[in-house]
């Protein structure tokens, strides 16, 4: 597959999709979900595609419309990128499967809008991943919110309160982000990153080079929801209808997390901003807190999708001490974990809309003798739990491991013990879980009533999926992520 058809499959290939369903199939959602499928399945083989050009190093780059950066809009495709868009689409056509079903039980109407709407959150997010235009990533930023904001709030009441909320957070975010490349362009005259990278080593620290970059981080730390920044979290994941949570839950934070990754470490390399240090130490802190507070939040909680929520926030804070660490080995196990983490959170919001799904109810009540009902369901919670936990062979216990060896190579003893503290209560908020799934008895006898077919598929594929990538992790972290550009320059400055 050329260059061209790789990005064209990512990014265009669900905008049309998104399109012909409005033209085709606005009033019939079994034909909506088909060609949300179809498209789906190209921007699939794409990121196949990408991550077999991108294995060991590999660059993919395209020039928009054959104009080159940095008068045109550049899209770059490395190893992490790669890794990042198969999740996205591989997600995406997991939950589109599932929906039929489930949004009939939550959502007797809007459902064609909402294989529209998730086609353009995939086409904005696969935009945001690959494009090396930081004024085309605050476009694509803005499409994957406006979609967001569209399939929380189809689920009315709470939802459209929790949509709304999400709106106001997020155009905040947006603003700052959109007045930090304000900053960069006045001192670069450019909008390319790694052109704006190349500038910046010429450039004399000032004043507005730290603000830019203040105004980046906070933008994009409110779009990842790290601590404090989360306030629109909890609501928006538990009131969304179940396919949405799932969906937003996997990927929306990871791709918003990658950009910060991009920004401190390709844009404003080490040492070209006096502010850096500062700004990685504090995202550090928040990132630690976060850890904390999201693990507690979610032993308080009775609503599941709501302790799933909360969990959400706590794994973003691992990210975000990751990232903050700045050697390869702790961004390799921050790429990792939002991997790893993307697809744990969407089976168990999968699993979750499959309990509202045959009893209405979400509650941990709810989960009593679930093991019975729905054995399949719950091998495959069983699965996402432990990998959420750190269990090996699950995709969770690697990414752990990597952060863990990169809180040593910094030298944060502290934030190793705190890893390691918080997989205890990470450990404890789901045996409670455990408890009531396999040790409580429901109050009336259930027969087993397993999900239908197109439920089950995605959940227990992406369970398979968690199981894969553990076991595989070699070929992920060595293959894709170790090898791309910017974790090999990393490396190389930590060894000078």
């Amino acid at each position: 597959m050329t260059t061209s058809l790789v990005f064209a499959g990512l990014v265009l290939s669900p905008i049309f999709g998104a399109l012909l369903i409005v033209v085709l199939a606005l009033n019939n959602a079994r034909r909506a979900q088909i060609l949300a499928l179809l498209s789906l399945a190209i921007s699939l083989g794409a990121a196949a595609a990408g991550i077999e050009a991108c294995r060991d190093g590999g660059v993919l780059s395209y020039s928009y419309a054959g104009w080159t950066a940095p008068i045109g809009i550049e899209a770059r495709l490395d190893g992490i990128a790669a890794a990042l868009a198969m999740l996205i689409a591989a997600l995406a056509t997991g939950v589109c499967l599932y929906a039929g079903r489930s949004l009939r039980a939550e959502l007797p109407r809007d459902i064609p809008a909402f294989y529209a709407m998730s086609l353009l959150l995939v086409a904005a997010l696969q935009g945001m991943t690959t494009t090396a235009d930081l004024f085309n990533l605050y476009v694509f930023l803005e499409i994957s919110s406006l979609s967001a904001y569209a399939l929380i709030a189809i689920g009315g009441g709470a939802a459209s309160l929790a949509s709304f909320r999400y709106l106001l957070i997020g155009t905040v975010g947006a603003s700052f982000y959109l007045l930090g490349v304000a900053f960069l362009f006045a001192l670069t005259g450019s909008l390319n990153a790694h052109e704006i990278a190349t500038i910046l080593q010429r450039t004399p620290p000032s004043a507005a080079l730290n603000a830019g970059l203040a105004l980046l981080t906070v933008g994009l730390g409110l779009k990842m929801a790290v601590f404090p920044m989360h306030g629109w979290l909890p609501d928006a994941y538990t009131y969304a209808p179940s396919a949405t949570s799932a969906l937003i839950g996997g990927v929306m934070t990871k791709v918003s997390a990658l950009a910060l990754l991009r920004v401190l470490y390709a844009v404003f390399a080490p040492g070209q901003a006096e502010l850096l240090p500062a700004v990685t130490t504090v995202l550090g802190i928040l990132g630690a807190a976060g850890i904390v507070f999201g693990s507690v939040m979610a032993l308080a909680q009775r609503d599941l999708k709501r302790l799933l929520a909360y969990s959400s926030i706590a794994h973003l804070g691992y990210i975000a001490v990751g990232i903050s660490l700045g050697n390869a080995t702790a961004l390799a196990g921050a790429v990792f974990h939002m991997l790893a983490h993307g697809l744990a959170k969407a089976t168990l919001f999968l699993v979750a809309g499959g309990v509202v799904y045959r009893f209405g109810r979400r509650n941990l009540d709810s989960l009593a003798g679930l093991h019975r009902t729905m054995p399949l369901s719950t091998a495959a919670f069983v699965v996402a739990s432990l990998s959420m936990i750190g269990i090996p062979p699950t995709a969770g216990f690697f990414s752990k491991w990597y952060l863990m060896i990169g809180c040593l190579e910094a030298g944060r003893t502290d934030l190793f013990v705190l890893v390691v503290a918080s997989t205890l209560l990470s450990a404890w908020y789901f045996l409670r879980l455990f408890e009531a799934i396999f040790f409580v008895e429901p109050p009336k006898p259930r027969t087993r009533d397993e999900l239908p077919t197109a439920m089950l598929l995605p959940v227990g594929a992406a369970a398979a999926a968690i199981l894969a990538l553990g076991l595989g992790n070699q070929f992920a972290i060595g293959e894709l992520i170790e090898p791309t550009p910017l974790l090999q320059a990393l490396g190389q400055l930590v060894a000078r």
